[in-house]
């Protein structure tokens, strides 16, 4: 049987859907009106963020006409990677970290000049920029430290301890490092060499095994134990020449002015000044040239 139609219920119904729907317009509305509210909020914070961010760039950039290069660097770094100002700050660092390189390679340089070598190195080792020129001049002021090194091993008063001193200035993370240190180790290596070939030689001229020494001091190439071994060469030849006078049986140089005195005649006096010319026996001949080379190599140079 069927329910009669009733109009209060199809009243009722229109009621209710009525009120769904003007719930659901109200939900939208605040909705779109939070929404809205929140995007104009974030534009405002976000436009406040801008205004700082570009603050800090119109200072940083202030710090780089100062030449206030390290403030400057900091003072850009504190601007994100998503700020709009970014790049601009990334340019401007830099820009500030290749001028305080330069600074800083103009003050290396008045502290080599001044002899200050350790300093120079250490301010050597802040360069951090990857800039072409800023290597190759660390470079450059880094082998000039190495040469001033090399200068004090090789001089005819050698200071092998300044030399590894100035050597060692180089530190790890220098281009120029590994070669340093070999350099160090080839000094090491030639002046123990030189010194052990030197002491050989004294011990054998003490021995009066004069051609054993004579033989060491060939092997001697560094120029200050050349010139500590000449008087080791003069007193081995000198030596040698009297032995082969004995042999032969030649009088020596006080001979003949003995023998002048004793017969009653003067030995005629002239104003030329008497050279004794030692003769050189014939197996000496080779040693002798040798040794006369080393000797000239070892003369100094006006």
């Amino acid at each position: 049987m069927q329910t009669p139609y009733h109009p209060v219920d199809s009243l009722r119904s229109i009621r209710i859907g009525l009120a769904f729907l003007l719930t659901g317009s109200a939900m939208i509305f605040t909705a779109v009106v939070a929404l809205r509210v929140s995007s104009a909020l974030h534009t405002h914070k976000q436009h406040r963020v801008d205004r700082i961010h570009q603050a800090i760039l119109i200072r940083a950039d202030y710090l780089k006409t100062t030449a206030s290069y390290t403030d400057c660097i900091t003072e850009a770094a504190k601007i994100p990677a998503e700020s709009l100002f970014h790049s601009s700050a990334k340019n401007l660092q830099d820009q500030c970290q290749i001028a305080l390189d330069e600074t800083t390679l103009s003050q290396v340089q008045m502290l080599i000049q001044a002899g200050q070598f350790q300093e120079a190195v250490a301010a050597l080792q802040t360069i951090s920029s990857q800039n072409a020129r800023v290597q190759q001049l660390t470079e450059e002021w880094s082998r000039h430290i190495l040469h001033i090194a090399e200068g004090y091993y090789i001089a005819p008063d050698a200071n092998l301890s300044k030399a590894i001193e100035v050597a060692s200035s180089i530190q790890a993370n220098n281009p120029l490092y590994i070669e340093a240190q070999v350099r160090i180790r080839q000094w090491q290596a030639e002046w123990a060499s030189n010194q052990n070939h030197f002491q050989t030689a004294q011990a054998a001229l003490k021995a009066n095994q004069l051609e054993i020494a004579l033989l060491h001091v060939q092997q001697i190439n560094h120029p200050y134990w050349r010139q500590q071994s000449i008087p080791i060469v003069n007193a081995a030849y000198a030596e040698m020449a009297l032995l082969d006078q004995a042999q032969t049986g030649q009088p020596t140089d006080s001979q003949p002015a003995q023998a002048d005195r004793s017969s009653g005649v003067e030995a005629p006096q002239t104003s030329e000044t008497y050279i004794n010319v030692i003769e050189v026996p014939e197996r000496l001949l080779l040693p002798f040239a040798l040794i006369t080379l080393i000797l000239i190599r070892c003369r100094p140079t006006t």
